[in-house]
């Protein structure tokens, strides 16, 4: 029941956050998954990440320079068993650094050359059942490539906060019961759609995150790679795996996953 009322909960938030900013789309995911455990259990996946935009249209507010937004963040994904469930939800600061072009005269940002994006975020990392409570404040850099190569999206951030078990210890990545959280996160990920354009198309993703917590000299990782088969322009269908799950239980172990996705705020 817990796990149900958190999924409703987060579900209607991104529905909010998706009305309010528009450039990058709410996704749900909705299928099965088969586990290290080798359980089959029904999975779904909500998200709403700036990290993954390939545009800014729409945040422009011009400055000397560059520009400044902010965005809602969230992530909740959440099964059976030993699926692998988080529930990040987050708010985002960012100072983008853009190189200068001329327009009929009027100095304006560059937006297809080579930029630089600064965050500041902060926010909480638990699990779909409220197990764990991690709130963490970030500092980031992120590189817009050149137009060309958008489908590259890399990342480094500094994280601090705190973090304690509501439920029960943690016995997944041997963490304290509580403390201090410092991290160093690294993020790389290529994402992309042949064709381009047209609602029938293959697409490919691929993720890889490492974190290094500082404070207990541990390193973490998570690997996702997903295939997708568009049968619209924002619906598809996905072949999925996960190895690890990443922040903020960092528990080990394989899924994979079949379902079926589509996008909303576009």
């Amino acid at each position: 029941m817990r796990r149900i009322a958190c999924a409703l909960a987060s579900l209607l938030v991104a529905a909010c956050f998706c009305g309010t900013a528009q450039a990058t789309p709410f996704s749900v995911t909705l299928g099965g998954a088969r586990t290290t455990l080798q359980e089959a259990a029904l999975a779904y996946a909500a998200s709403y990440l700036p990290f993954l935009a390939e545009s800014v249209t729409g945040h422009i507010q011009p400055r000397s320079f560059g520009y400044t937004k902010w965005e809602p963040e969230l992530s909740l994904a959440s099964g059976g068993k030993d699926a692998m469930n988080h529930l990040i939800a987050r708010a985002d600061f960012t100072a983008c650094f853009v190189p200068d072009t001329v327009i009929e005269g009027i100095p304006w940002p560059k937006m297809d050359g080579m930029m630089h994006d600064i965050l500041l975020s902060g926010g909480l990392e638990t699990t779909d059942q409220l197990d764990v409570l991690a709130i963490v404040a970030e500092l980031g850099y992120v590189p817009w490539f050149p137009k060309d190569f958008r489908w590259i999206r890399t990342g480094v951030f500094f994280q601090a906060g705190y973090q304690t078990h509501l439920n029960a210890p943690d016995t997944t990545a041997g963490l304290p019961q509580d403390g201090t959280v410092v991290r160093i996160h690294g993020r790389l990920r290529a994402e992309e759609r042949f064709p381009k354009n047209g609602p029938r198309a293959f697409g490919i993703a691929a993720t890889g995150d490492a974190w290094y917590d500082v404070m207990h000299s541990q390193l973490y990782y998570s690997l996702q790679g997903t295939l997708r088969f568009f049968f619209a322009k924002d619906k598809s269908v996905d072949v999925s795996y996960e190895r690890n799950s990443g922040a903020p239980t960092f528990s080990t172990g394989n899924q994979l996953g079949l379902g079926a996705t589509f996008q909303l705020g576009q």
